[in-house]
């Protein structure tokens, strides 16, 4: 505290009429320079008040977003109040890290909001579109958010392979999916 206490004593500098600079000017210039975490604080209170207001706009904005079909996959009640509509895309690293907070928020709410997916597989993502396929698969036999859960989970195991096949197969047979249907719609898929 006493090091941000101003100083009373006039400095040369020759800024001010006749070179002298005013003991005001002085004394916000040493709590500027001998007080940093002033200047933190003042970006952090600007940030929460900017973020209020940005937010606060999303909040109440209509959403951009396709409306919830009956071909989307969904997790939760269908007219919950909110709905969480997630584009993702099993090889990306960041989904990856986001997944595990979604399955919390299932777990938790998963009785009060609807959790949407819907595949956004990139295009600089080697095995996206076939690790989308094999969650479609999957989906069509009722394990949807098990396939979902074991891709991200299992990551690193299939996304630098040179064949995530083997993989795919793996989760499917740990799922209990007819393994009859998994393949063949997977090839079929992949070569259309």
């Amino acid at each position: 505290m006493e090091r941000c206490a101003a100083r009373n004593r006039v400095e040369s500098d020759g800024s001010g009429p006749g070179g002298k600079r005013s003991s005001e000017q002085i004394r916000q210039q040493l709590r500027l320079a001998e007080c940093p975490w002033a200047g933190a604080t003042a970006l952090v209170v600007i940030a929460v008040v900017v973020l209020y207001f940005f937010t606060g706009a999303a909040a109440t904005a209509p959403s951009r977003a396709a409306p919830v079909s009956s071909t989307d996959i969904t997790y939760g009640p269908k007219d919950a109040k909110l709905t969480v509509i997630e584009y993702s895309d099993f090889q990306c690293p960041f989904c990856a890290v986001y997944a595990p907070i979604l399955d919390q928020l299932r777990q938790k709410y998963g009785d009060q909001v609807q959790f949407v997916y819907r595949f956004y597989p990139l295009a600089n993502h080697k095995w996206a579109t076939i690790t989308a396929k094999a969650a479609y698969a999957a989906y069509l036999q009722g394990k949807f958010w098990e396939m979902h859960d074991l891709l991200f989970k299992n990551q690193d195991q299939w996304a630098g392979s040179s064949d995530p096949r083997p993989y795919l197969d793996q989760y499917a047979k740990q799922l209990g999916l007819d393994m009859t249907q998994v393949p063949q719609r997977r090839r079929r898929a992949v070569h259309d």
